[in-house]
């Protein structure tokens, strides 16, 4: 191949990534539907596992909870927070929750930020019913934070770079761009 005046070679390798390059606009949307697909088929199983770990391994549940549950296993009591969490795909993006039990997803909501809960006559009854009684100067409980979620979601975050650039080369590959 001849120079051209303005001093560059153009290389088989150069004008293979000009094509990727300009073929990417109209490959993205398939790019996108299959990263996402990807995407939802790791969360799901990172949502239950963050959920079956019982959400931060460093914070034990308090001999009080361990009382009244009969477990040291926090989030898996009846097993409705994890048979209720779902991962959906649309055209923009991944969505991890729980769409069909809202009671669930409460409860994933307190356990991501946690929650201070006043001490009622009722609750008192039931402790001391439990055996656990509490004392008349408890007047709030604290339940801590014990995030699934947001470490679920973190895990996934992490893969989507390597997935998009995989999905990528795959496509590029298919239409004989790479």
């Amino acid at each position: 191949m001849a120079k051209p005046l303005w001093g560059m070679e153009l290389t088989t390798s150069w004008v293979r990534a000009v094509k990727r390059w300009m073929a990417l606009p109209v490959l993205a949307p398939t790019i996108q539907k299959r990263v996402l697909f990807r995407i939802a088929r790791i969360a799901g199983p990172a949502l239950q596992k963050k959920i079956r770990a019982g959400g931060d391994p460093t914070r034990a549940l308090s001999p009080l909870t361990i009382s009244l549950k009969g477990s040291g296993i926090p989030l898996v009591d009846s097993g409705r927070l994890l048979a209720g969490a779902a991962v959906s795909v649309d055209g923009e993006g991944v969505t991890l929750g729980w769409p069909n039990d809202p009671e669930a997803g409460r409860v994933a909501g307190i356990m991501e930020s946690g929650v201070f809960t006043k001490v009622t006559p009722a609750m008192r009854r039931l402790f001391a019913a439990r055996g656990v009684p509490l004392r008349k100067t408890t007047v709030v409980l604290v339940v801590p934070p014990r995030p699934i979620l947001g470490p679920a979601v973190d895990e996934v975050l992490e893969a989507i770079p390597q997935i998009t650039e995989e999905e990528t080369d795959r496509l590029l590959r298919r239409v004989g761009l790479l």
